[in-house]
């Protein structure tokens, strides 16, 4: 009658074989901490801990943890006691019996490898009278099946047999280096996370964890989050080696979270932080977290006191969706970081025209720059016209990104941006609101703007209303252009329109010249026939999302 645990729920069952062997493990642990402040404070020691649990059965050993809060385990010599001992204090809490200590059975991955799940390559032989024909191939026809199949297969089958894990783990495993934990509900269990791990935790480079459960300010179910969290960190945290260098973390942050992944952070390359909670308990110090860290992306409420210093690895920063970050604070950064390579901050007000000044002192070697006003703010209009004219003696700019823009004031930015001489990137994104009225305002703009860049090879024009002939004076005179992206321009792309960007093509380009990629969404590619018929001059595709 085995005592299984998965983290979440245990049981006693009769029979050995009738339980989910890749989600339960036999426990024999328990993670016990002192409930009454004397106990925690003078009592809480090995031999307290020994004379109080004797009386239920042998004890194999005690571990006091070292933690912040007084925590051991107790390992007993069989599943059986552990379960008397788990019942027994379960059955006081329901009587309200007062008890000196909590007791719960210890993480699966915690739990001894006797009497529980041996980790892969374990313990595990192919039985010689097996008569499934699929232990009759060969390593090479084993291996091809392998291709087909996904992560979670991979998986499950290294839990089958020796050969199977062995062949696995030198040919398969390896290549498996990103990996996505994505947490949508309390009930959930760790062992799917915990054998995935096992298997490719020490392959991983690019991590992303996310989960959907966060609290509010006074929410009653705070303490079940964080720690629910806490065991899917823990777990990732124990088995990743040092490899990851890229990671995305959606979580509700504290400090006990933090220093959950803290080993995680420190060989980063690439962190983005999202976080479900209003905002952070706590100011948290990433640059003494991630000293290697080069690029840095914050979609959380955070002030960044702490992280006004030095930070001689950082090259991009993003606090593009940080409300909470003063323009004062950021402009600290900028002084103190002058390395700093890429720049994306969102426009919250004209506060943030103190920024403009920094930026042209400060960041001679800024290559990229995305400005997004933020939704709930007024679009960028005129007055940020104003202050975004001096960033044009940025000599080493290769990339602006600048997000809803008023179509009052498109004109003046796109009137702005033949400055930027060595422009190869460029994205322009309006309002949804946009009014096409003053379409010719800003048409022959952008017409020029095409002409006068000459390094410019991608255009974005996202929610910019513009006429046909607009389009086509672009593909004319933009003859660098080697991608262009039209989305919600009030245009209808027909086969017509197709044929002419194709003439347009023909009269100016030379036929060595690469196709123009025109990215349009997958409804105007849909009703489209002309595709077939201008693979020489203008390719036709879908652009890439990112999730």
């Amino acid at each position: 009658m085995p005592f299984i645990w998965d983290d979440s729920e245990w049981m006693l069952i009769d029979n050995e074989d009738s339980y989910d062997k890749s989600r339960f493990v036999v426990a024999r642990k328990l993670c016990v901490r002192p409930t009454q402040l004397d106990v925690a404070n003078e009592g809480f020691s090995i031999e307290s801990i020994r004379r109080h649990f004797r009386k239920f059965g042998e004890i194999e050993s005690i571990e006091l943890l070292p933690n912040n809060e007084p925590e051991a385990h107790v390992t007993f010599v069989s599943d059986r006691i552990a379960c008397f001992v788990q019942s027994h204090f379960e059955l006081d809490t329901k009587m309200n019996k007062m008890q000196p200590y909590e007791v719960e059975p210890a993480y699966t991955w915690e739990q001894p490898l006797e009497n529980a799940n041996p980790p892969p390559g374990d313990d595990m032989e192919v039985d010689d009278e097996q008569t499934s024909e699929i232990f009759r191939l060969d390593e090479d026809c084993l291996l091809h099946m392998f291709k087909f199949l996904d992560i979670d297969s991979l998986v499950n089958m290294a839990f089958v047999c020796k050969l199977f894990n062995q062949l696995l783990r030198l040919h398969c495993f390896p290549r498996i280096q990103k990996y996505k934990v994505y947490i949508n509900n309390p009930t959930d269990t760790l062992a799917k996370v915990r054998r995935t791990m096992l298997c490719i935790g020490q392959h991983i480079t690019d991590l992303s964890f996310r989960t959907d459960l966060f609290y509010g300010p006074g929410s009653q179910h705070r303490s079940e989050v964080v720690s629910h969290t806490s065991k899917y960190l823990k777990v990732i945290a124990q088995n990743v080696s040092q490899n990851v260098r890229q990671a995305f973390f959606c979580f509700g942050f504290n400090g006990n979270l933090i220093g959950t992944i803290a080993p995680i952070l420190q060989n980063l390359r690439s962190l983005t932080i999202v976080n479900r909670s209003e905002k952070f308990e706590n100011e948290i110090d990433f640059n003494a977290l991630c000293p290697n860290l080069i690029e840095f992306n914050v979609n959380a409420q955070l002030s960044m006191d702490v992280c006004c210093k030095p930070w001689s690895s950082l090259r991009s920063i993003s606090v593009m969706y940080n409300n909470k970050l003063e323009p004062e604070k950021l402009i600290s950064i900028i002084e103190q970081n002058p390395q700093l390579t890429c720049l994306r901050f969102a426009w919250y007000s004209e506060n943030y025209r103190a920024l403009f000044p920094a930026i042209t002192k400060h960041l001679a070697s800024l290559e990229k720059l995305d400005i997004w006003c933020n939704p709930y703010h007024v679009p960028l209009n005129n007055n940020f016209v104003v202050h975004f004219d001096g960033l044009g003696k940025l000599p080493l700019l290769r990339e602006i990104s600048l997000g809803r823009l008023e179509v009052g004031s498109l004109k003046g930015v796109v009137d702005n941006l033949p400055k930027f001489t060595n422009l190869r990137k460029i994205e322009l994104t309006g309002c949804s609101g946009n009014n096409s009225e003053i379409i010719i305002n800003y048409g022959q703009s952008m017409v020029n703007l095409a002409r006068k860049l000459l390094l410019l090879e991608e255009l974005t024009l996202d929610y910019i209303p513009m006429e046909e002939e607009t389009l086509l004076d672009i593909v004319r005179f933009g003859r660098q252009l080697k991608v262009l992206y039209v989305y919600q321009c009030k245009l209808v792309f027909s086969d017509e329109l197709i044929f002419k960007l194709v003439d347009a093509l023909k009269c100016y380009r030379e036929e060595s010249d690469e196709a123009l990629q025109l990215l349009l969404p997958q409804n105007d590619l849909d009703r489209l026939d002309a595709a077939k018929k201008i693979e020489g001059y203008l390719q036709l595709k879908r652009p890439e999302t990112s999730i």
